[in-house]
């Protein structure tokens, strides 16, 4: 309804002090240069706080085997590309973030869910494209990285589309 949208430095938000019930970041904070503090400023301008992150690559069979595909068929350095999104999942990382950010009473948790794409070449076009990889692999390269995805990643395949186990991090507060 009366909803307004402010963009803002995450670093530095322009909001007072508790201005705000509750701030959330859902797979935001991995993309600040100083995760820490983007934390403490959620805090500082809102009384509750909730952070989503996704768990770490080793707890998704999914993406663990798109990894190892990366790295046969692309290199490390893309194989690599896959750590980002899943580095604040590993143990320890996203605790130690929260508390950086000088949040005493957070909670913590994992929650399982499952990753779905409607093919396993749309789920591979998604990790190329859609990510660090970017315009880096050619069309002709994405054509032939799918093609042997069906069979490398085809265990994932089911008959509503392409599923694998996949988590998230939650850190909450107040």
């Amino acid at each position: 309804g009366d909803a307004h949208y402010q963009e803002a430095d995450a670093q530095s938000l322009p909001f007072e002090r508790g201005r705000f019930d509750l701030a959330v970041s859902q797979f935001g904070v991995m993309f600040l240069p100083e995760p820490a503090t983007g934390v403490a400023e959620m805090a500082r301008v809102a009384a509750r706080g909730l952070i989503a992150v996704w768990d770490s690559i080793e707890r998704s069979e999914g993406y663990t085997a798109m990894q190892q595909l990366f790295r046969d068929e692309l290199g490390d350095e893309a194989a690599a590309s896959l750590d980002a999104p899943f580095s604040m999942g590993r143990d320890g990382v996203l605790e130690d973030i929260v508390s950086t950010g000088g949040v005493a009473d957070a909670s913590f948790t994992r929650i399982s869910g499952t990753g779905r794409f409607a093919t396993v070449g749309e789920w591979v076009q998604t990790e190329v494209r859609g990510w660090t990889l970017g315009e880096s692999v050619t069309d002709d390269r994405l054509a032939a990285l799918i093609e042997v995805a069906e069979s490398r990643l085809g265990r994932f395949r089911s008959a509503t589309g392409c599923a694998f186990g996949r988590g998230v991090r939650i850190a909450s507060w107040g």
